[in-house]
C-alpha cells in the first residue's frame, strides 16, 4: 500500500499524526507492506471546488448547475461553510489560479469576499461560477508536519505539477520541496539527519517501485545521482514568489550522464520512462 500523500488535514485532525502513524505501524506489524509519502509543507493544494463543494453536488460534472439551482442552494451553501471552517477558515484560502478573475490571485477568500462586499461562500460560488479556481490552503500544523517526517516508511515527494514558468501563484512545493526538506528540517532545525532526508528522496522510492538498480550509490547501480552544496543548499520558492529555482545544486547525474554541470543545465535529456516492478517489503 502506498499513502498519498500522508497528512492530517484540517481542524478535526490536528494533532492525530501520532494515532495515524500508529494505525499503519499496527499493520505492518500484522504483514502488510505499507509506504507513505509526504510533501514538507504546512499547506495543500487543489481545486477550490475539491476543496469546498460537497460531493454530491460535484457528480456528472453538473457542479454549476447544482449552483444555480435555488432548491439546492440552501443545503450546498451550509456544507459549503462547514468545508472552509474545517479547512481552517476562509483567510487560510488562497486563490492560486484563475484566469478569468487574475485581480483575485494571491489573495485569500476572506480578503475576496470583502472586496466583493459578500459572505465568503457567496463570494466561493461566484468564483466557482465564473472559472475552475485553484487554490494554496494552509490546512496543517506544523508538528504534525514533523512527525510524518520522521518516519522510516515516509518518503519525500512534491505532489507538484509542471506550470508554465512565471504563471500563475503554484504551490512552492513545485520546485522547492527536496531542497527545503535539506535546508529547513535537516540543517537548519535538525528536526531529520541528513542520511534519512537522502534515503526518503532515494533509496526508499527505489524499493517502494521495486527498482533493484537505483536509490543507492553502490557498483552496478544506474547512476542517478545528485550532488549538493550543504553550506549552499535551499529552496527559494515561495507563496508570494513561487517561481524560482532552488540554490546549491552542483550536479545531476541520469543514468551516468551528466544534465546539471556546475549548476548550469546541459541540455541533455537523459530521462526514461520505468516500468514499475514488484516492490520489497524491506524498508531499505
Amino acid at each position: 500500500m502506498q499513502i498519498s500523500h500522508l497528512k492530517a488535514l484540517g481542524k478535526p485532525v490536528w494533532g492525530e499524526a501520532q494515532e495515524i502513524c500508529g494505525i499503519i505501524e499496527a499493520a505492518q506489524k500484522r504483514g502488510v507492506t505499507v509506504y507513505a509519502d509526504q510533501y514538507p509543507y504546512n499547506a495543500s493544494s487543489t481545486w477550490l471546488a475539491a476543496a469546498v463543494v460537497p460531493r454530491w453536488a460535484q457528480a456528472d460534472g453538473k457542479m454549476r448547475d447544482h449552483l444555480r439551482n435555488a432548491s439546492e442552494l440552501i443545503k450546498i451553501k451550509e456544507e459549503i461553510a462547514d468545508n472552509i471552517e474545517r479547512r481552517g477558515g476562509a483567510d487560510t484560502l488562497i486563490i492560486s489560479w484563475l484566469p478569468e478573475r487574475r485581480e483575485f490571485e494571491g489573495k485569500n477568500l476572506k480578503d475576496i469576499s470583502l472586496l466583493m462586499k459578500k459572505s465568503p461562500v457567496d463570494a466561493a460560488i461566484e468564483l466557482l461560477l465564473v472559472g475552475d479556481p485553484s487554490i494554496i490552503a494552509f490546512d496543517m500544523v506544523n508538528s504534525d508536519v514533523e512527525y510524518f517526517m520522521k518516519q522510516p516508511y515516509v518518503m519525500t515527494s512534491s505532489d507538484g505539477e509542471i506550470p508554465l514558468f512565471g504563471q500563475g501563484l503554484p504551490h512552492p512545493r513545485t520546485y522547492g520541496t527536496f531542497t527545503r526538506k535539506i535546508r529547513a528540517y535537516v540543517l537548519d532545525r535538525e528536526i531529520l539527519s541528513l542520511e534519512h532526508a537522502v534515503r526518503a528522496a532515494t533509496g526508499l522510492p527505489a524499493t517502494m517501485l521495486g527498482f533493484k538498480d537505483r536509490g543507492l550509490v553502490r557498483e552496478g547501480y544506474i547512476a542517478d545521482i545528485t550532488i549538493f552544496d550543504s553550506s549552499k543548499i535551499r529552496d527559494r520558492a515561495t507563496y508570494e514568489k513561487p517561481h524560482q529555482y532552488s540554490e546549491g545544486i552542483d550536479y545531476v547525474l541520469i543514468d551516468g550522464k551528466t544534465v546539471i554541470d556546475n549548476g548550469v543545465f546541459t541540455g541533455i535529456l537523459a530521462g526514461k520512462p520505468l516500468a514499475r516492478s514488484k516492490p520489497s517489503n524491506s524498508l531499505r
